[in-house]
């Protein structure tokens, strides 16, 4: 009898230890359950390379003798330079059809272009033989130095570039460009062949800076009417110039 008693104790307190057991476990807090967000695929532009290659001994040259220039960029961050030739102003003057009136005509353009296809630096080369497109030191056309498809110019400095009187202009082109990035100008006028260099500040201003760094033109600037003569240039005021200056031919004639 006494044994009974002793099992039924023992199951008794068996029963009591589950019971606290599971009131423990009800009283546990469950973790709340939350929906899974599937990450949203971010679309980023092209990574470029953080800076230029600092060795400028393993850059390569551009030289052009028609116009007279040359410089050096990293192979890297540059891997074409694609000349177009004239465009469809400078085609129809040769052509002797009309052409518009608020913008020049290009001998050439140059692009310097990355691994994506995008332009980092452009070079144009108006025609001022028969278009003048520099109308004193540092006066340009609007629409040829900073003022392209009518964009917004911020600010205008003369300055000089390779020794030559420069206009530095900055400019926004406002349409489809929600970044307002800056696009700068270098309006050089060099005696014999003025070029506008542009490129976007933001976006390639640290690879192109550099690349300028090493820009220079092949012959110095004529300064007087002897060596512009000799040179086989014409001494004058030309359009309307305010000052006289050496109108020198293209570098192929």
């Amino acid at each position: 009898m006494r044994q009974q008693k002793g099992f039924l104790s023992v199951w008794a307190l068996l029963l009591v230890a589950i019971g606290i057991t599971a009131a423990a476990l009800v009283m546990i807090p469950r973790p709340t359950s939350s929906p899974i967000v599937s990450p949203v695929p971010s679309v980023a532009r092209p990574t470029l390379s953080a800076s230029p290659e600092s060795d400028i001994s393993t850059w390569k040259t551009y030289r052009n003798d028609q116009y007279g220039f040359e410089m050096k960029y990293p192979p890297v961050d540059v891997v074409k330079v694609v000349e177009s030739g004239p465009d469809s102003y400078e085609l129809n003057l040769e052509a002797g059809k009309q052409i518009s009136g608020t913008q020049a005509p290009l001998l050439e353009n140059i692009s310097f272009m990355n691994k994506f296809g995008e332009t980092v630096l452009a070079i144009d080369v108006p025609n001022h033989m028969n278009f003048d497109v520099v109308t004193g030191d540092y006066n340009w056309w609007p629409r040829l130095c900073g003022q392209e498809e009518f964009a917004e110019i911020r600010s205008k400095e003369n300055i000089l570039f390779a020794g030559q009187k420069t206009l530095w202009v900055i400019s926004i082109f406002e349409a489809d460009n929600p970044s307002k990035e800056q696009t700068y100008f270098y309006c050089i006028n060099h005696q014999k062949n003025p070029i506008i260099i542009s490129y976007q500040k933001t976006t390639f201003g640290y690879i192109v800076e550099p690349i300028l760094s090493t820009f220079r033109f092949l012959s110095p600037a004529i300064i007087n009417k002897t060596d512009c003569e000799a040179s086989g240039g014409r001494w004058g005021r030309f359009g309307v110039a305010s000052t006289e200056y050496c109108d020198m031919p293209p570098w192929d004639q």
